[in-house]
């Protein structure tokens, strides 16, 4: 019965280091000191470190965030609600570069209630905010350009509803922005 334990024992401990090291997602442990304890092969590709071991070197209140200001965001924010879940912030990866990312962690408490270590899952959401920043300045510059423009212009949907005009199209047409 004791080896039939041993060997079950044992594959569940792999089973759960295949999963934690295959996922599609970063997975983390880190200590209120900023200490890396944990982290899965998905994180250290995604910050550009090559093994735990070089990862668990820096410390992440000196070197984890664009700023310093972000990792007391978090800690603030986990320690009041014990759970963050989609947290956006700014990430160092080893080479300097910064990176968008979006995580959900929890807070693991000691029996006295004092916190032992932060449990996450990062998302990279650099490429999706990149886009997001590129439409919001193509958008901006549009209004902008329309705003000025010397020529009437508008916009209908489909169905022939008209969702914008500018002021030029207002002042030829006669027909103010709001009734267009």
């Amino acid at each position: 019965l004791r080896i039939w334990t041993q060997n079950q024992l044992s594959q569940s401990e792999e089973q759960y280091r295949e999963l934690y090291n295959n996922a599609v997602m970063g997975l983390y442990r880190t200590n209120q000191q900023g200490e890396v304890l944990l982290a899965n092969q998905t994180l250290l590709k995604m910050l550009g470190y090559s093994s735990i071991d070089e990862l668990k070197k820096i410390n992440i209140e000196e070197r984890g965030f664009e700023n310093f200001s972000e990792r007391k965001i978090f800690l603030k924010l986990i320690e009041k609600q014990e759970e963050l879940k989609g947290h956006n912030s700014r990430w160092m990866r080893k080479d300097g570069s910064i990176i968008y990312v979006r995580e959900s962690a929890r807070l693991r408490r000691d029996k006295d209630g004092s916190p032992l270590y932060y449990d996450g899952i990062v998302e990279d959401i650099t490429e999706k905010k990149i886009a997001e920043d590129a439409l919001k300045k193509s958008q901006q510059l549009f209004h902008t350009l329309a705003l000025v423009s010397p020529v009437a212009i508008f916009r209908t949907d489909t169905t022939g509803y008209t969702t914008y005009v500018n002021p030029r199209w207002s002042a030829l047409s006669g027909i103010p922005f709001e009734e267009a």
